[in-house]
């Protein structure tokens, strides 16, 4: 009994161990998505734009290749 606490005990501080270094990992990704906002938002700015161009006329329907190259 006193063996199977022993390793419960162990287990228990890797398990501790794991959340900790998954509250640091969490940290540094939200770190850098917050990066790629402004990129994100401007791309999907664009996107909606370029969609909405259809409704003036079926000869503004664009590709996503024609799409890449006016966000580039």
């Amino acid at each position: 009994m006193i063996k199977v606490l022993e390793e419960t005990k162990s287990k228990s501080v890797k398990i501790a161990q794991a959340i900790e270094d998954g509250k640091v990992t969490g940290k540094l990704i939200e770190e850098n998505r917050q990066v790629f906002i402004p990129a994100a938002l401007r791309g999907s700015i664009l996107f909606f734009v370029m969609t909405g161009l259809t409704a003036v006329s079926k000869m503004y329907e664009y590709s996503l290749t024609s799409y890449l190259e006016v966000f580039k």
